[in-house]
């Protein structure tokens, strides 16, 4: 779990004073830079930040950076371990509603009862809900993979992953328009967290 930073950015102080926390869930398939734009984001507003492959590997109890290249749906991809991962995430993210901070969850939240699931926590606690879902041409995709697999991360993501979540994410209809915003991600980040900031 990330905890919020201080921030310099002009207009800050209206998210605080806000009557309502914001929060933020990423969607996409791996590759399409949600974390990156969601730690953008976080820094310039000084919001909290969860993300699903620390809190995954936190979980399991292995170091955030130790690889595993098990199927997709094994080991700590399971459909059961999945869905305690985002219960987990969905259950820190309460704690910092609950004390009127906004937080972002960095996840690929590509299964709707997920995303309901997190709509409905943004429901109960009165907090405001946007979706930023993450799109990338498949070209530029393959290419930070396989850079990502150099350097040391938390992620696992791969080609061949990719290609088995293309076929099993569902497609984000059931927001409305205002609570879903699509970011093409071939932009420079600063580019997209001004639209973000633009919107919100």
């Amino acid at each position: 779990m990330r905890k919020p930073l201080v921030s310099n950015y002009s207009g800050v102080a209206y998210f605080y004073a806000r009557a309502k926390p914001l929060f933020i869930i990423t969607a996409g398939l791996v590759g399409t830079g949600k974390t990156t734009v969601a730690q953008a984001l976080a820094e310039r507003l000084g919001f909290a930040t969860i993300s699903s492959d620390v809190t995954r590997k936190r979980l399991a109890g292995i170091p955030p950076t130790e690889h595993r290249f098990e199927g997709f749906h094994s080991d700590i991809y399971s459909s059961d371990f999945s869905a305690k991962t985002y219960k987990k995430m969905l259950d820190e993210a309460s704690e910092f509603l609950s004390q009127g901070q906004s937080v972002i969850l960095d996840a690929s939240f590509g299964r709707k009862e997920d995303r309901l699931q997190a709509l409905k926590l943004a429901e109960a606690l009165g907090a405001n809900f946007i979706v930023l879902e993450c799109v990338l041409d498949e070209e530029t995709i393959k290419k930070r993979l396989e850079q990502r697999l150099a350097r040391e991360t938390t992620s696992d993501g791969r080609w061949e992953i990719y290609e088995i979540q293309k076929q099993t994410f569902e497609p984000i209809n059931e927001f409305l328009p205002q609570q879903h915003l699509i970011l093409d991600t071939s932009q420079p980040v600063d580019k997209i967290v001004e639209l973000i900031w633009s919107k919100l």
